[in-house]
């Protein structure tokens, strides 16, 4: 029997804890705002301190963190340099096109808007507008007081300064302008109020110009300028206020949308270009049956005759001039709250909208490159009715990539929906008998926290859910069998009971969590003979509430954490359930210092191939010895941060809902830096066939070792690169990160390589394993030549290999110097010898000029390497003593 554990909040006094671990937070979904286009290059940024990137014009993007946190207000593309400001009053600066941000200056003030003029930057915070230098120096400021905007302005004030004819322009009010020179000395303050202009005079402070005019809208009306002392009406705009205008190459564009909800589509959007004074030629009509929800464009620019336009939740949209379809690039705009998501292949995961008690909603979105762009899986065309439908149960059979989801379209019919094409389409299926509830109502909701999982064993698909009658005022649970087509198998009736988990290894065997509606108090129990005989293997005697539960795997065994609160002193509890064993253990237990919304909801559990990882409040657990917590280890979230249930580990990196004093509640993928967790290690061996006759279509097979030499973590194989040279070839299976190969601590695994030559020359090639492996040695050297024994008579001497070992090297890695101790055969002058220094393609980047060997004996010495100026990566010294040969591996990085 296990030993049980009563753990109080007190623990974090006894285990083991990291101070120096580092957390990096990446956000899946942040709000664009503006976009910067040059050449081919897209940038277009926004909230979360965050930036997409295309260096090919939209075909392919990058995610890259500017800053930690806040929005960014503004990026410059200057001659060498990108500078970017956010709201917070931070300046970051790239020098290699965007690729790494360095944090070059802090005004510790809320910038609101920024413009670059010919002596620096215009900024503007929400009390006073200032200038600095190029290099990021105070220079002058002038007070001016910013209100607080609705969110219908669509730009805020980023748009409310411009320079022009020498003076810098500032909007003030609705309407009202500021003039001021260089050093923000007042030169005329204007008001079109005065002027008899406008009546409300309602403004989106937008101000735009070019060497001519400049532009302004006050109500629905665009007016142009050139000296602020005459104003001319330019373009009467639609009084939608969801509407934005541009100018781009002195030719000024109006975009005009609605954002309106998914049941009004198609989502329509037009694009103007205004030819002269009340004069405009339309672009494009576009629409788009695709959108997901409301959606909100922020930004939009023109590239030759491309519209690119971005929005809210990670929306970016392309469209030609004349075309008649809005094209989404990604749309991330249908929901709020997501579970984990379910991995559909190396790169691509599909995202499900909905709520912790179980509740799905439409739209899923899928994501092809590891959540940088989005777009809604579900055809709408092929699929009309799915937006409809509530669904309470979800499952990813990732054995035959099938998705099921079971629901029901409100006062209609009810089913399954199943999907092998990772949710585009669907076959509907009903289930007779089988209803489905949108919420527990009384008395379950305080006891059950989320409805019935379905679990899926070989063939067999079970799930459960309950009818109350109102005639009788009598609850039926139903335990119901499926086979894969979920046509019913079996169907079992209870009226004890109502069931909120279950598992079952066979179609007679029943293990559940569930409220007994004789006393309402929750309880695990098990059958054998199909519900005959009911065994309790854990009766909670006091009305607690569960919270939550969530499956996870220990020790390659299948266990169920429940998380309870106890109301009558605020305490929870998280309880394990090893579903093999059928017991029960209390492994934790804290008390919640103050309830507050959503403060129930701080903990969560996952874990991988070698932890248990377990997040209560600001601390993260991580477990080798789940029922041992004196032996857990712990980091502390930054900024009092929490994970909000939602929390599951894929490959190296963390999904979580997430939030703390810095980061809003989003969904985030997060890595720990530093980590103390046991680290694995990994050596693969190298070989040297020697010599093959062409001509006698020989060859030689060697094995190649792939060795674990940790003593306290699994190595997991998740790749390796494919073999550049078909004269060597190997029989390593498929690998992938869903397809990995574990190896144990201390244990290792073999391969078959082989080497066939075709042509009389030396073969290089490498293979490069992808794994956990932190800093370690993690590449197969293969090497051989091949010979022409009727063309040269030197080649047929019988092969004498002479002495040679080396050290490994010191340091890995390194920066500078790499140095490893040789020995070698007295017999041969190592002065003599072949040195040089070769990358893993086999080219040569170093000879034996930046090559010293320090003699220590007449045997061996010290072989140093000045590596300063290499780039980054893994490289081979290789020494060709005599008949003997060696590839000393070493690493470089700065």
């Amino acid at each position: 029997m296990k030993k049980y554990f009563l753990i109080s909040f007190l623990i974090l006094a006894f285990v083991q804890v990291s101070f120096a671990d580092k957390f990096a937070f990446i956000p899946i979904v942040f709000n664009l705002r503006g976009i910067e286009l040059r050449n081919d290059t897209i940038f277009t940024y926004g909230s979360q301190g965050s930036m997409l990137f295309s260096p090919d014009n939209g075909v392919t993007w990058s995610q890259i963190k500017v800053f930690e946190n806040g929005v960014i207000r503004k990026l410059f593309f200057e001659q060498n340099r990108l500078i970017a400001f956010n709201d917070s009053g931070k300046v970051s600066l790239s020098t290699n096109k965007g690729k790494s941000w360095e944090l070059t200056a802090d005004w510790k003030d809320s910038i609101i808007a920024v413009i670059k003029y010919p002596e620096g930057y215009l900024l503007r915070t929400q009390s006073r507008l200032f200038t600095i230098s190029e290099d990021f120096k105070f220079k002058n400021d002038f007070p001016l007081v910013s209100e607080t905007l609705g969110s219908y302005y669509i730009h805020e004030y980023n748009y409310s300064l411009t320079c022009f004819k020498g003076k810098l322009i500032a909007e003030s009010g609705s309407g009202k302008y500021y003039l001021l020179d260089y050093k923000l000395r007042l030169i005329d303050t204007v008001s079109l109020m005065k002027l008899g202009l406008c009546t409300s005079c309602i403004s989106n402070y937008q101000i735009l110009s070019d060497t001519t005019y400049c532009y302004c809208k006050v109500d629905s009306i665009i007016f142009r300028t050139k000296d602020f002392k005459v104003f001319e009406k330019y373009y009467k705009c639609s009084k939608n206020w969801y509407f934005q205008y541009q100018l781009i190459n002195n030719n000024l564009y109006v975009m005009d949308y609605t954002p309106f909800p998914v049941s009004y589509l198609p989502y329509k959007c037009s694009l103007y270009r205004v030819i002269d004074k009340d004069t405009s030629e339309i672009i494009a009509n576009l629409e788009n049956n695709d959108i997901t929800g409301n959606i909100y464009l922020k930004n939009f620019a023109i590239k030759g005759n491309k519209l690119i336009t971005v929005g809210w939740k990670k929306t970016i949209a392309f469209a030609n001039f004349g075309d008649t379809v809005l094209n989404l690039v990604s749309d991330f705009t249908g929901g709020s709250r997501f579970y984990p998501p379910d991995r559909m292949g190396e790169s691509s995961f599909l995202f499900y909208c909905g709520y912790n008690q179980g509740f799905l909603s439409y739209p899923m979105f899928k994501t092809e490159n590891s959540t940088l762009t989005f777009r809604a899986t579900v055809d709408p065309l092929k699929n009309p009715t799915f937006e409809k439908y509530q669904f309470l149960f979800k499952f990813y059979d990732s054995t035959t990539k099938t998705l099921y989801l079971g629901g029901n379209i409100p006062n209609s019919s009810e089913g399954v929906f199943i999907s092998k094409d990772f949710g585009k389409n669907f076959e509907s299926r009903l289930i007779p008998g089988f209803q489905f509830y949108s919420n527990w109502g009384a008395p379950y909701k305080p006891y059950l926290s989320r409805f019935p999982n379905i679990y899926k064993n070989n063939n067999y698909i079970v799930t459960a859910n309950w009818f109350k009658n109102y005639n009788i005022q009598r609850t039926y649970s139903y335990i119901y069998t499926f086979n894969e087509k979920f046509e019913v198998i079996s169907k079992y009736m209870d009226s004890n009971m109502v069931v909120d988990f279950i598992n079952s290894k066979d179609t007679n065997t029943f293990l559940v969590h569930c409220l007994n509606l004789n006393d309402t108090t929750t309880e695990f129990k098990y059958t054998e003979n199909k519900g005959l005989k009911w065994d309790i293997i854990k009766k909670y005697s006091i009305k607690d509430s569960n919270l939550h539960y969530k499956e996870f795997v220990y020790q390659n065994k299948p266990m169920l954490a429940l998380f309870y609160f106890r109301n009558a002193d605020s305490i929870c509890s998280v309880d394990v359930l090893d579903i093999e064993a059928k017991m029960v253990s209390k492994i934790y237990e804290y008390k919640i210092n103050k309830i507050y919304y959503e403060s129930k909801n701080h903990f969560a559990i996952c874990n991988d191939d070698s932890l248990v990882y377990l997040a209560i409040e600001d601390t993260l657990f991580y477990i080798n010895d789940l029922y041992n917590p004196s032996q857990w280890k712990y980091y502390r979230f930054p900024n009092n941060g929490r994970i909000f249930l939602n929390f599951q580990k894929y490959g190296d990196k963390f999904f979580a809902r997430y939030a703390d004093d810095q980061r809003e509640n989003n969904i985030y993928w997060f890595t720990i830096e530093n980590t103390i967790e046991p680290k694995p290690k990994i050596l693969a061996s190298d070989w040297d066939f020697g010599k093959i006759d062409i001509k006698s279509g020989g060859n030689k097979t060697h094995s190649i070792k792939i060795e674990n030499f940790s003593k306290d973590a699994n190595l997991i194989i998740t790749g390796y690169s494919q073999l550049k040279d078909s004269s060597f070839t190997t029989n390593l299976p498929k690998i992938d990160s869903l397809n990995t190969l574990t190896i144990k601590p201390g244990e290792f695994y073999e391969c078959d390589a082989t080497f066939k030559p075709k042509a009389k020359k030396v073969y290089i090639d490498s293979i490069v394993y992808r794994s956990n492996a932190p800093d370690s040695d993690n590449i197969s050297y293969l090497s051989g030549e091949g010979i022409d024994t009727t063309t040269s008579v030197i080649e047929v001497q019988p092969e004498f290999r002479n002495y040679l070992y080396s050290l490994p090297p010191y340091p890995i890695p390194a920066s500078h110097y790499v140095r490893t101790l040789i020995y070698w055969d007295t017999s041969l002058d190592i002065d003599s010898d072949d040195i040089g220094v070769f990358d893993i393609y086999g080219t040569k980047v170093s000879g034996k000029e930046k090559i010293i060997i320090d003699k220590q004996a007449n045997f061996k010495g010290l072989l140093s390497w000045d590596c300063t100026g290499i780039t980054p990566g893994v490289y081979f010294i290789r020494i060709i003593h005599g008949t003997a040969s060696r590839n000393v591996k070493v690493l470089v990085d700065r």
